[in-house]
């Protein structure tokens, strides 16, 4: 199969395909059928854009048939004022029910996320999920620890102040680390440019919206991804793959509460030019 595949029954030569290439690499050829010099398939970014603006189904790359590439479902589309209840009803949710997540669940909500734009359509992002309270409980543990050390060893460190209550509710009983949520689901990459963290901020984002239709809300861990920065225990206990870099992982589970209203937020301060 070539590297892209054109149904000369279906394509009409219009040439939306090469209008819409990131790259610039499809042209028409003598023709009038579009395809891409041998010299230039390095170049793609295997993207999609051109089998997926093709009104036709004749465009195919040899890595992604049409047949593969489900058509948008006008019936499933959301309206301006669907998409911002989605958008404003998420939450960061600090309580959850004792209820494990099924594994099919969660796998369908990073599939979700998998769809998630990446710099350059790299998609090099992966996925650890911890899952059951033991595990999620040492993380928080060992979050605690180093927050006892910073305490001990730095008293007049500004993180103090901070701190110290953060490990006083843990010494009462209370996790405040990961709220005795269920799961801890990780996106990382073995790359670390600065694109990549953006991947994987916006990856993570992709899956708490995600999750909502499945009845499960999410919170970022930022304590324990304070941790993951400046303790190796906390690190080496998370067990990411060799060499790999994150940013936040992300709290995941059962909501304990219902929300029932849109809470408010600033007016956004937008600078015209």
């Amino acid at each position: 199969m070539s590297f892209m595949k054109i149904d000369e029954s279906l394509c009409t030569k219009c040439m939306r395909c090469a209008s819409v290439c990131p790259r610039g690499i499809i042209a028409a050829n003598d023709v009038g059928l579009p395809f891409v010099a041998k010299a230039f398939e390095n170049m793609c970014l295997l993207c999609g854009h051109c089998v997926a603006v093709c009104p036709e189904r004749a465009a195919s790359l040899a890595s992604m048939s049409v047949d593969l590439c489900p058509e948008v479902d006008p019936a499933s589309s959301f309206d301006s004022g669907s998409v911002s209840q989605l958008l404003r009803s998420r939450r960061s949710i600090r309580r959850y029910v004792d209820k494990p997540v099924d594994r099919d669940v969660l796998k369908g909500v990073i599939e979700t996320a998998r769809y998630a734009p990446t710099a350059a359509n790299m998609q090099q992002i992966e996925w650890t999920v911890t899952e059951g309270g033991e595990k999620l409980r040492e993380l928080s543990r060992l979050t605690i620890e180093w927050m006892r050390r910073v305490l001990a060893e730095e008293p007049s460190s500004p993180y103090a102040s901070y701190f110290g209550p953060i490990v006083s509710g843990w010494d009462k009983g209370y996790d405040p680390i990961l709220r005795e949520a269920p799961v801890l689901v990780t996106a990382s990459s073995r790359r670390g440019d600065a694109n990549v963290l953006v991947d994987i901020s916006t990856a993570l984002a992709y899956l708490e919206i995600a999750a909502l239709p499945v009845g499960l809300g999410t919170c970022w861990a930022g304590l324990l991804a304070a941790a993951l920065i400046n303790d190796a225990a906390t690190k080496e206990a998370l067990g990411l793959p060799k060499g790999h870099h994150t940013q936040y992982p992300m709290m995941i589970g059962y909501p304990k509460h219902k929300y029932v209203r849109l809470p408010e937020r600033n007016a956004p301060v937008i600078h015209w030019k």
